[in-house]
């Protein structure tokens, strides 16, 4: 999603300056790719535009990672991600738009439950290019079990930051939400 270039000088030389370019979304359609979960895409179409996502915007969204985490298909773990450039003669040129939805889906009765993990609803922030995703991100690391008895589904996230990687662990609630219970792991890096 995130790719940095290096800026050519006038003199075709290689320059020490990056610069972001981002790809527009091949892959439209995730509201087709939540086809076997009914009601899903509704629910969180409902949550974007509820965050000011208009409709445009809401329909380009990709859909980076879908983890099904019960055994039945009622409990889902999934990233929409956009990326845009921005062309704006205000902002230094290393600044994009995003849209960033990394939510745990469970379904209660015939509604689903939505844990937000991490978002960033349509903000223009400063990619760094120091590290692999250019800004912070949760990624679905893996499912957890403590006991082999216990049903509670339990969902393990690791953070990518620009200095550190950690582990956040989400335990599924007797309401269907998700309770993050343990941050922690992963390292610091101490770059001056």
């Amino acid at each position: 999603m995130v790719k940095w270039e290096v800026v050519r000088g006038l003199n075709g030389k290689e320059t020490n300056i990056y610069e972001l370019d981002s790809n527009y979304n091949k892959n439209i359609g995730w509201k087709d790719d939540l086809e076997n979960y009914p009601g899903l895409a509704d629910k969180v179409t409902e949550i974007l535009v509820n965050n000011n996502i208009d409709q445009n915007t809401i329909d380009v969204l990709s859909l980076t990672s879908l983890w099904e985490i019960s055994d039945d298909g009622n409990a889902v773990a999934f990233n929409l991600y956009l990326l845009r450039d921005l062309k704006n003669q205000y902002l230094e040129p290393n600044f994009a738009n995003i849209v960033y939805f990394n939510a745990i889906a469970k379904k209660v009765k015939n509604d689903w439950v939505i844990t937000t993990i991490d978002a960033l609803f349509d903000a223009n922030i400063r990619m760094d290019f120091a590290y692999k995703n250019g800004h912070k991100r949760y990624n679905i690391w893996d499912l957890f079990e403590i006991k082999p008895d216990d049903q509670t589904l339990q969902v393990l996230y690791k953070i990518e930051g620009r200095d550190s990687e950690s582990f956040e662990l989400f335990v599924e609630q007797p309401s269907g939400k998700f309770a993050s219970v343990y941050n922690g792991g992963g390292y610091d890096v101490d770059l001056f």
